[in-house]
């Protein structure tokens, strides 16, 4: 099996339009798409990493007209996981069709990009990959990142941390953090993060804890 990472961006930068009311709200940030599921009447199930006060992210969901149903989870200091039901929007039902109709799997986690992008991976064979492409909506840009042989394996580990938590893992990977001998304190760490040094700490602490256990398990 083949895989293709490829960045979309679709019309005004929005994956659905909910994701346009998180964008535009300073207070909240969208982190990725852990889950996605295209149903039979074309509405679109969705789990989100948000970033923000939950107050923040139930008043924005109340107000938009697309959304059926939703839960807010919290996962961390102002770090939700958003379930959320919502009505059929472009371009992420056409696209998620291409993908059903070419047999195609989509992996997740997706990632925003700073620039309005949706970065996606998909598996299939390399024709009906190479056909997918093809099919793509006019009005949809992309940029293909990387192609090869899948591997089940990769970034599974890194799925398992927060946004929060995945930034300081590369932040500290960056600084030295984990080099031997070490070359950076987590109070630097902190700074590049622009947070306390508690509150850095707290999050090295969970992140090499889930990984532990992860890999032990």
């Amino acid at each position: 099996m083949r895989y293709i990472t490829v960045v979309l961006r679709p019309p005004e930068e929005q994956f659905h339009p909910v994701d346009a009311i998180i964008d535009s709200n300073p207070d909240l940030s969208r982190g990725r798409v852990l889950h996605v599921k295209l149903l039979n009447d074309d509405t679109v199930m969705a789990l989100y990493a948000v970033g923000g006060p939950e107050e923040e992210i139930e008043k924005e969901l109340d107000a938009h007209p697309d959304v059926r149903s939703y839960n807010v989870f919290e996962v961390g200091e102002d770090e939700h996981h958003v379930y959320v039901h919502v009505e059929h929007g472009q371009p992420v039902v056409e696209l998620l069709s291409l993908a059903n109709d070419q047999k195609l799997i989509v992996d997740t986690p997706m990632e925003f990009t700073d620039d309005g992008g949706v970065r996606v991976t998909v598996m299939g064979e390399q024709e009906t990959l190479r056909d997918a492409i093809d099919s793509l909506p006019d009005d949809v840009e992309f940029e293909i990142e990387q192609v090869g042989r899948y591997s089940p394996e990769d970034d599974r580990l890194l799925s398992l941390l927060t946004d929060r938590q995945r930034e300081a893992l590369e932040v500290a990977v960056d600084l030295g953090y984990y080099d031997v001998p070490r070359r950076a304190t987590h109070e630097e760490v902190a700074d590049a993060m622009g947070c306390a040094p508690s509150t850095a700490a707290e999050h090295l602490r969970k992140l090499e804890s889930r990984l532990a256990h992860a890999l032990v398990e």
